[in-house]
């Protein structure tokens, strides 16, 4: 495997980093910012900052490690500045001034295995996607169905290729996810 750089000065590089690791960078701010927009100002200019900079790196492994710091280290700063101020923000998050690298750490593994699973499951086919999605809200075989306008036997047909499918996909996963949900 040949080791690349990550060189941001470049516009179609940067762009294809952002659109990327966008998703699973909210995810990880959510869980020191509950306040959307204001989460997506903090991880926003981050981003300009790592622009304005034209930061190279040597892999994409310590692009994302600068990234996850910088962004946990601007909520940090976000949260400090609002308690000072008494919380001008009800969706703040309560977070102690002693947080810890290993729950950073555990955030950012979390957020890495949403993006996997995000990326497996936008992998199903369009078909199985909507009626996977369906069954997830509860619906039944048989609602889908008629919502769909298709048989009961496709719905079977579609979850179960779908279940395989993430199934193979994420088998990797699996184990992390539980050593993860013990802690």
């Amino acid at each position: 495997m040949k080791v690349i750089s990550v060189n941001l000065g470049k516009a179609d590089v940067f762009k294809r980093y952002y659109l990327e690791l966008y998703p699973q960078t909210t995810y990880f701010i959510g869980k020191y910012i509950e306040n959307k927009e204001i989460a997506a100002d903090l991880i926003q200019d981050v981003w300009l900052k790592m622009w304005e900079q034209e930061l190279t790196f040597p892999n994409e492994d310590a692009l994302k490690a600068y990234l996850y710091r910088s962004i946990h280290n601007a909520a940090m700063n976000f949260i400090r500045s609002n308690s000072r101020e008494q919380l001008r923000y009800e969706a703040i998050k309560t977070v102690s001034d002693d947080i810890d690298s290993s729950n950073m750490l555990n955030d950012m593994v979390e957020s890495e295995i949403y993006a996997m699973i995000n990326q497996a499951f936008s992998e199903l086919s369009d078909a199985a996607r909507r009626v996977y999605v369906e069954s997830l809200k509860g619906k039944s075989q048989k609602e889908i169905a008629e919502e769909l306008n298709i048989s009961v036997n496709t719905v079977k047909k579609h979850i179960y290729n779908a279940n395989q499918y993430l199934r193979k996909r994420l088998e990797h996963l699996f184990l992390l996810i539980l050593i993860f949900s013990l802690k």
